[in-house]
């Protein structure tokens, strides 16, 4: 929870999250952050602040966490540009949900907060089309079962043909119980300057408590 807070909170917390490292049993304590998408993030925190007392077990656990996110998040982003740019071409506004785009502004490495997946909200009204789009960049038709109004509960998944490919969800809405939000936040998105679409910062703070 220490490493978890913020930076003062853990600047100031420095001797007890020393000792409390040197007391920890390292390899299941790694494997419960990394359970839980928190190696990367938490286990950097901890090497930074008291690298004096986090043994070889949870840093080689931590640097190899860090290269396989990295890596997928290459290929992550690449998927994203290319989903992103199909629905675009076809008029359709495509907002990416948290994935790399977030983890780079947040923390300024993706490798702090691995992803599995693509996501992007389009509007409800637009979501036939994207799926069209989808399968014109050759993702076999969704399997997801249809809804009231032709539309799926939350999302239509893509799976990729090819092993290890992204898994790519086109979002029309955030959470199965709201009924604007996801409107109003692809409404009030702007362009960013790496050309993808960013929702307001208390929007997007929002959509992670969601």
């Amino acid at each position: 929870m220490l490493l978890a807070s913020t930076a003062r909170v853990r600047g100031a917390s420095r001797p007890r999250l020393a000792s409390l490292l040197r007391r920890v049993d390292s390899r299941s304590y790694a494997a419960l952050l990394d359970e839980r998408g928190l190696l990367t993030l938490l286990g950097s925190r901890a090497i930074e602040l008291a690298p004096e007392a986090v043994d070889e077990v949870l840093r080689s656990g931590v640097h190899a966490g860090m290269r396989a996110a990295r890596l997928r998040a290459l290929m992550l982003d690449t998927t994203l540009r290319q989903v992103v740019g199909a629905l675009e071409e076809r008029g359709i506004a495509a907002l990416p949900l948290k994935g790399t785009t977030l983890a780079d502004r947040v923390h300024g490495d993706p490798g702090l907060r691995p992803t599995t997946d693509v996501d992007v909200l389009v509007p409800r009204t637009e979501i036939g089309a994207a799926v069209q789009a989808l399968r014109a960049l050759g993702y076999p038709a969704p399997g997801d079962p249809v809804w009231t109004k032709g539309l799926p509960e939350m999302h239509y998944t893509f799976m990729g043909g090819d092993a290890g490919s992204p898994r790519v969800e086109v979002h029309w809405r955030v959470h199965w119980s709201e009924r604007s939000f996801s409107d109003e936040l692809l409404r009030s998105s702007t362009e960013a300057p790496d050309g993808l679409r960013r929702a307001k910062p208390a929007q997007e703070l929002a959509l992670l408590l969601l």
